[in-house]
């Protein structure tokens, strides 16, 4: 691969953790607003867990049907949990990439040292 294939790649590796880290920081700003803390957090994530669980045991909601829904609630809650920890992950990810990212860029353009 040549030095503009390899810039070329660079820069396309560079905007995709620009965005990953973008996605971090948009999470995070979410996670410190009250109205998320609210809905999310503690209403979805706790509390609407909490009544699923309850729900599961209901002897009035043992039809399959019934159970299939609860249960595909609970997998509901646990899907957007492993979503958010995926994108703070990712993005503490990209940000260690970005930097590798952005030094060997200026090296290829002859400005590193």
């Amino acid at each position: 691969m040549g030095n503009l294939e390899q810039l070329e790649q660079l820069e396309l590796d560079i905007k995709d953790a620009q965005r990953v880290i973008k996605l971090r920081g948009a999470l995070n700003l979410l996670a410190k607003d009250t109205n998320f803390k609210l809905l999310i957090e503690s209403e979805y994530f706790e509390q609407e867990s909490i009544r699923l669980v309850q729900a599961k045991s209901n002897p009035a909601l043992q039809s399959d049907e019934q159970q299939k829904f609860i249960h595909n609630s609970m997998l509901g809650i646990g899907a957007l949990q492993q979503y958010f920890n995926k994108i703070q992950v990712l993005g503490e990810q990209a940000e260690v990439a970005l930097v590798a990212q952005e030094n060997t860029q200026a090296e290829l353009l002859g400005m590193g040292d």
